[in-house]
């Protein structure tokens, strides 16, 4: 069975066996971001994994919760310093802070303080439509907050997962991980 270009059923056959194989990344780590609304922390934890690994997102967030203030201090740093202070030294540290800076900022814009608390009253796909409409958000990230933070239906994907699903034949080539998500 296809859905618009992806195969359900491969889909399913890809995450079944991976499940077996690996170990998925925590929710949220348990060090880090304790003191934190948990929908926040889980925003912060899916950048940090976004195009990543699990050890270095967790690592990266428990540096952070070790450095900042709070959320708000996180919201006004500059991207290198937040990228500096998280230790990830990958290709993407830099767009990944910005884009958080970007998020956090919006958030605040929207709500006069950095926090998501208002999604826990809105339907699912409010709060899908309100994490994709921030400035700034990947479509893992907010896939991610959606899935685990909200109990909503999404399917999280990056680069690396939609590279490989596609050698897995779920995908068809040239699928990006932002058309990947709402196929699978």
């Amino acid at each position: 069975m296809s859905a618009a270009g992806g195969d359900v059923d491969k889909l399913t056959e890809v995450l079944k066996r991976l499940l077996k194989e690996q170990t998925p990344a925590d929710r949220v780590p348990s060090k880090g971001f304790e003191e934190y609304e948990p929908a926040c922390t889980m925003l912060v934890y899916s950048f940090l994994l976004w195009e990543s690994t699990p050890r270095q997102a967790a690592a990266g967030l428990q540096r952070l919760g070790e450095s900042i203030i709070d959320l708000n201090d996180l919201r006004v740093a500059m991207p290198s310093e937040v990228a500096e202070l998280t230790g990830m030294r990958d290709g993407l540290a830099g767009e990944r802070t910005a884009r958080l800076r970007a998020v956090l900022n919006d958030v605040f814009r929207r709500e006069h303080l950095v926090t998501l608390g208002r999604l826990e009253s809105i339907s699912k796909r409010e709060v899908r439509d309100y994490l994709d409409a921030l400035e700034g958000m990947p479509s893992f990230v907010a896939a991610r907050v959606t899935l685990l933070g909200f109990g909503g239906h999404a399917v999280p994907i990056d680069s690396r997962l939609q590279k490989m699903l596609t050698s897995e034949g779920v995908f068809e080539s040239g699928t990006s991980p932002d058309d990947a998500e709402p196929l699978a």
